[in-house]
């Protein structure tokens, strides 16, 4: 046996190797449900003596010829990156561990919140990426490198070895929560799910390490930091406590790990991570009596291309939407199978093909839910290095108007927040309700999600924000899944089926519910101020009551930030999804709107008018009509006046800030005393005060009815010109008292009191631009060229109703 040992030993074999029986069922104590088995393990060649990269130094560059690779081929491959993977920054090919190709862009954006400065155009090679999802991924090297050196048992249950409570009924070990298989109640390998946000059981991987070892992460962090030569751009912040995401470093760092899998753990001519543990991180799971793997593509917290003649099951991606590879269908469709990805969030990849000794990294800005390398990246080098190629698949088209990066930011709601093990099916009302609840939440763990929602998705308008929600969750009957229908190819049972179907000991209670964050973020103050106000007042800020809602959060906006210690629920510079104001309304119902004119992405303009307000003279869609014995004298006053409109609509009003309309001190000179003539003196006179405090608040509470915000001047103008029958200048000014009302005496008109918004009118003031404190009746009155002690043609009646 010792002369066995002695030759295979000489014959380049690591001993550690040797006593690896891969693909066969390992010999360990019973778990819930059986044993596990390991997929196949990659068979390549270990490199040779000089083949390993770096070790602690810098990367070795050499021309591609060096290393048997042509430069222009190289060249087209980037131009083929480019052209099917969006705004990327780097590009490298590490080949027999020396770095054969680099490309840097220097112009291209940065994801969101990128938080590492601005200054790298001239040192590109040393800006660090952020890897999100890549550091679950530098998370197991970390446990690997803790069971090389310190004996950290994979395969141990958490509960009874390390004092670790489990996060299923049943025993768990780190086996199984590396390898994602316990998305299931019953006994691991039912389900497989990934646990994007690390808050399912990747969040128990710091307690184990430190409980098992001793160590902390940020031990085993700081050796493998040394050991590979990582540069000081590799940063990981919070390694002590968050393992799904927050390691960022240079593209050559990202490189170091991939050539850390081509060596089989070996670096700088040492063993680093045993073999055995870097073999087994490329291998799926299988827990009996299961009869399929769980996931045949994902290893140990790493992707993998397995064949699936050898490894049946279905290949399920992090996106709930697309289908599972099922069948012969693997990750990537003829790729190589011994190729492994360890990708992020934005088309972050590092790929290694071991059988060539090559590692591809890739890092831009891509936020779609499609796999950069298999769209890009592989089918662009597969060729120059004598790999069988795949075709690239097309990328689907949306449905309800949004991008294709917004179907991905959106897809964990799509179903209503479970993860589907058949075709999801849209949610509804619980689709809505999980945006309503989680983006909130996820607004304040991941600020880059901010930029993720308003960048691809339609929220530059509220009724758009809501249009493509209701869509999207098929509240309107479009099926919004741009991967829809599934295949018909597919097993209608996607899940792992057991061989015996009896259920599994539930030796633990069930994991306590994670403590629960305060009612949409809001201090208990604000909300007994929300719940107070909907119940007493004419514009009820009632929870999930949509429109309403969110009218009477902006109409009591000073009362709930002042009484009732509110922050600012519904921010007018920032898309409604972006609020409180949005967790607490929920999503109106939806309007009747066409999807099939929406192109991908497209959006309309901030500050469309609705149809049933913009009313040509003498339309009264959904208006109240006058009841009183005066009534007639308003229609025939418009009668009367028509002429003298129609020649006063072609007279240019001057055009100030097209939201504030000139009420806050930008008032162009052209609109003093606009009314104080002849023409509207005589029209205001005849419809009498009533009928022109009628208009401006039937216009008003048209305006707050629509907009949920400061009314546009545009559209007060066109609701208010056929209205008082007055030309364009004069109107403007009835329009500047209107939109100064609604904003600073909102709470006081909105519910129709004409003394109480007067009297705010007269009464309350506040700074404007260049004019110090005035009210708005002020500013009326310096438009339309009234005063108290004028009157407007001798028209007493009229002189009390300008001074509100």
């Amino acid at each position: 046996m010792l002369s066995f040992l002695l030759l295979c030993l000489a014959s380049g074999a690591n001993a550690q190797d040797l006593f690896l029986s891969s693909g066969t069922p390992q010999a360990l104590p019973p778990t819930c449900g059986g044993n596990y088995s390991l997929g196949p393990a990659p068979v390549y060649p270990s490199p040779q003596s000089g083949q390993e990269g770096p070790g602690t130094g810098a990367w070795q560059k050499v021309d591609p010829p060096a290393v048997g690779l042509k430069k222009a081929q190289l060249d087209q491959a980037l131009d083929f990156i480019n052209a099917n993977v969006k705004k990327r920054q780097c590009f490298l090919l590490i080949k027999d561990g020396k770095l054969a190709y680099e490309w840097y862009n220097a112009d291209a954006p940065d994801p969101p919140e990128y938080p590492f400065g601005k200054n790298w155009k001239n040192n590109m090679e040393n800006k660090p990426h952020r890897g999100y999802s890549m550091t679950k991924t530098v998370g197991g090297f970390l446990l690997l490198l803790a069971a090389t050196e310190d004996g950290l048992d994979l395969d141990a249950d958490i509960t009874k070895q390390y004092g670790v409570k489990s996060p299923k009924p049943y025993g768990v070990t780190l086996r199984m929560m590396m390898s994602q298989v316990i998305g299931g109640s019953n006994r691991p390998g039912q389900e497989w799910r990934y646990d994007e946000l690390g808050d399912m059981w990747m969040h128990l991987f710091p307690e184990i390490l430190e409980k098992a070892t001793g160590h902390r992460p940020s031990y085993y962090y700081n050796r493998l930091h040394t050991s590979l030569g990582l540069s000081k751009s590799f940063t990981w912040p919070k390694v002590d406590t968050e393992f799904y995401e927050g390691a960022a470093g240079s593209c050559r760092d990202w490189a170091r790990f991939g050539q850390l899998i081509n060596n089989k753990g070996m670096w700088g001519g040492k063993p680093l991570i045993a073999a055995k543990y870097i073999m087994q991180m490329q291998q799926p799971v299988k827990y009996s009596p299961m009869n399929e793997y769980a996931n045949p593509c994902y290893g140990l917290l790493i992707w993998v291309n397995s064949d699936k003649a050898k490894v049946p099951g279905c290949c399920w991606e992090a996106s709930r939407l697309p289908p599972p590879h099922c069948g012969k269908d693997t990750f990537l469709n003829g790729g190589v199978h011994d190729l492994t990805l360890n990708i992020g969030l934005y088309g972050q990849v590092a790929m290694t093909l071991p059988s060539k000794n090559v590692v591809v990294v890739g890092f831009g800005n891509d936020l779609r839910p499609i796999e950069p390398a298999r769209i890009g990246y592989y089918p662009a080098v597969c060729k120059i290095l004598g790999l069988p190629c795949s075709n690239p698949p097309r990328v689907p088209e949306t449905k309800c108007g949004e991008k294709i990066e917004c179907t991905g930011v959106a897809a964990q709601c799509y179903t209503g927040g479970n993860w589907a093990h058949s075709e999801p099916v849209d949610g509804k009302e619980k689709c809505l309700k999980c945006f309503q609840e989680r983006l909130i939440l996820n607004l304040q763990k991941f600020p880059t999600a901010r930029e993720m929602v308003n960048g691809s998705c339609p929220t530059k308008t509220k009724d758009k924000a809501f249009a493509f929600m209701n869509c999207y969750c098929g509240v309107t009957g479009v099926n919004s899944n741009p991967w829809a229908p599934w295949p018909k190819s597919l097993p209608k049972l996607l899940n792992p089926r057991p061989i015996v179907p009896s259920p599994c000991p539930h030796p633990y209670p069930p994991p306590p519910p994670p403590p629960q964050p305060p009612l949409c973020l809001l201090p208990p103050k604000c909300i007994k101020g929300l719940q107070a106000l909907a119940s007493s007042s004419c514009f009820p800020p009632k929870m999930n009551h949509g429109s309403h809602c969110y009218k009477g959060i902006r109409i009591h906006r000073e009362t709930l930030m002042g009484k009732y210690g509110c922050p600012v629920l519904l921010d007018q510079s920032q898309p409604v999804l972006a609020s409180k104001a949005f967790c607490w309304c929920g999503v109106p119902p939806p309007k009747k709107t066409s999807y099939a004119a929406l192109t991908n992405g497209e959006e309309e303009e901030h500050g469309r008018l609705d149809e049933d307000v913009l009313l040509g003279e003498g339309e009264t869609k959904g208006m109240a009509k006058p009841e009183d014995e005066d009534s007639s004298a308003l229609l025939s006053s418009r009668a009367l006046s028509a002429a003298l409109f129609e020649r006063a609509r072609d007279t240019p009003v001057p055009k100030p800030d097209p939201v504030t309309c000139g009420w806050d001190g930008t008032r162009p000179s052209a609109l003093d005393r606009a009314c104080h003539n002849i023409h509207e003196g005589k029209v205001l006179k005849h419809d009498g005060e009533k009928k022109v405090s009628d208009a401006m608040k039937y216009c008003a509470q048209q305006c707050l009815e629509k907009d949920q915000q400061p009314c546009h001047c545009g559209t007060i103008d066109k609701c208010l010109g056929p209205r008082l029958g007055t030309g364009p200048k004069c109107t403007r000014c009835f329009t500047i008292m209107v939109r100064c009302l609604t904003t600073v005496c909102v709470e006081e008109c909105a519910c129709g009191d004409h003394d109480q918004c007067k009297k705010c009118g007269d009464t309350k003031k506040t700074k404007f631009n260049g004019h110090g404190y005035q009210t708005c009746s002020y500013h009326f009155r310096a438009c339309a060229g009234f005063s108290p002690k004028v009157s407007l043609l001798r028209n007493e009646s009229l002189t009390s109703y300008f001074t509100i």
